[in-house]
């Protein structure tokens, strides 16, 4: 537990203050940034309010609104125990986790159905990987889109053993150690999980919408 408590803590800490300070870089003020936030959050949260749309379109836009806000809930209901308790995941917390966590896998299958056709990775998206490992620079718009797409892939790889974890503890096949180890690969999975779509989250907030351009032009 100890050691789990630090890796979160730091890779977590970490990751949000590379962000902090991209965005930082671009938008120059803290005031352009907490607009630019909240502008965003009040966006998730209207997931169902979408206008000028076709319906497939909207189901798309409201299941990914969907699976981003059960994913900070059970990102924040499993790491706040432990990061700054230094205890088990227990009580109201608990109950609030293994409550939508059925949700947020049933969440993640509609994603990969939804959208696994338009985040292939594409031809463009390889030609990128083969000069990043000819340590050549590629187009940045090519480049960017390119890791979100293989972002998500990523996150739906890393959800498997997330899932699996939970479900193979549920059957009487392993005993204590076994058990111990299900959890530990659950806590690890869900850290690689978390880093993964906040990087992906941010990535979409900043490079696939123009939202960032209009707080810029302002």
């Amino acid at each position: 537990m100890t050691l789990l408590r630090i890796v979160t803590a730091l890779t977590i800490a970490a990751l949000l203050s590379l962000i902090v300070l991209d965005l930082k870089n671009r938008m120059n003020t803290w005031k352009s940034i907490r607009r630019f936030l909240w502008n965003e959050i009040k966006t998730v949260i209207r997931f169902g309010r979408e206008s000028g749309r076709s319906g497939l379109a909207r189901v798309r836009l409201i299941v990914y609104r969907m699976t981003v806000i059960c994913f900070f809930i059970l990102a924040l209901t499993g790491f706040l125990p432990v990061v700054f308790l230094g205890e088990h995941l227990t009580g109201t917390l608990l109950i609030i986790h293994v409550t939508i966590a059925p949700l947020f896998a049933l969440l993640l299958a509609a994603i990969a159905l939804l959208w696994a056709h338009r985040l292939r990775l594409r031809e463009d998206d390889w030609r990128c990987l083969v000069k990043l490992w000819k340590r050549q620079r590629p187009d940045k718009d090519a480049l960017s889109r390119c890791l979100l797409r293989a972002g998500f892939w990523l996150i739906l790889l890393v959800s498997l053993p997330l899932i699996l974890s939970v479900i193979l503890g549920l059957y009487p096949l392993f005993g204590t150690e076994g058990i111990e180890l299900l959890v530990s690969l659950h806590a690890y999975s869900a850290l690689v999980l978390t880093l993964l779509a906040l990087i992906e989250i941010y990535g979409v907030m900043t490079i696939v919408t123009n939202t960032f351009e209009n707080h810029m032009k302002e």
